[in-house]
């Protein structure tokens, strides 16, 4: 792997000065350190505050096969790659934009297994809900099939966002987990995901939003039915 520097300091993040600074500790490997040769062999970047905070011996800084660790006494501040390498097996090794990529496609995964659990739920009680407590009895066959307990609740939860979403899954990644069940356990679902994206549509945060979806406290902005067409329309009380 080539050594290439990273773009930044490897301390703060900040743009890093274009002197480099080698690793002070120069004892041998019998003795906890690092070797001359290796100490030769990996130049950091750092930015001139870090730089300087480091000959301050402020704190200490520590690269052993590619890898840069920072103490403040006994105490680990940091640990990343000297060069970096999305090719590697190792996340440490990964540049700042392969760890964004990794975030979003499990963020992307998670929405794709919500969907087709909550498929599942739905055809599951396309099958037994006429039954009461079907979604107890699909929890059972879950926990007998792979031996791990799955929640009637959870069951449910999966139904009622299927029967909220289905066709609509931007409108749950937008609004966020916790405000799209209270949409989906709502008496009128449809009514109130157009609620929660008017309300998120103008700047409230999500645990607010959830208090006024629910009537927990009062909106300054109240709605009535349509006088035009009797639908349940968006119409804005003024005064």
């Amino acid at each position: 792997m080539t050594n290439q520097l990273p773009l930044a300091c490897l301390r703060c993040g900040r743009p890093a000065n274009p002197e480099h600074h080698q690793p002070p500790d120069r004892t041998g490997k019998g003795m906890g350190g690092t070797s001359d040769a290796a100490v030769e062999s990996w130049r950091v970047a750092l930015c001139r505050e870090c730089h300087e905070s480091l000959h301050a011996e402020e704190w200490r800084l520590r690269v052993e096969d590619g890898i840069a660790q920072g103490f403040v006494g006994e105490q680990q501040i940091f640990e990343r790659a000297v060069a970096l390498d999305d090719q590697s097996d190792d996340p440490r090794f990964w540049t700042d934009d392969r760890l964004c990529n990794e975030w979003w496609r499990a963020e992307d995964g998670a929405l794709q297994c919500l969907q087709h659990q909550c498929a599942v739920a739905y055809w599951f009680w396309r099958r037994y809900g006429w039954a009461e407590g079907w979604y107890e009895r699909a929890a059972d066959m879950l926990t007998q099939s792979r031996g791990k307990r799955v929640d009637p609740a959870r069951v449910y939860e999966r139904i009622k966002l299927f029967l909220a979403f289905d066709g609509h899954w931007d409108d749950y990644d937008y609004l966020g987990k916790t405000l799209a069940l209270a949409v989906a356990k709502s008496d009128e679902p449809q009514f109130a995901l157009e609620e929660a994206l008017s309300l998120r549509d103008a700047g409230h945060g999500i645990m607010k939003s959830v208090a006024l979806l629910s009537g927990v406290s009062e909106s300054a902005n109240e709605f009535e039915v349509c006088p035009t067409c009797g639908g349940r329309g968006r119409i804005r009380k003024n005064g």
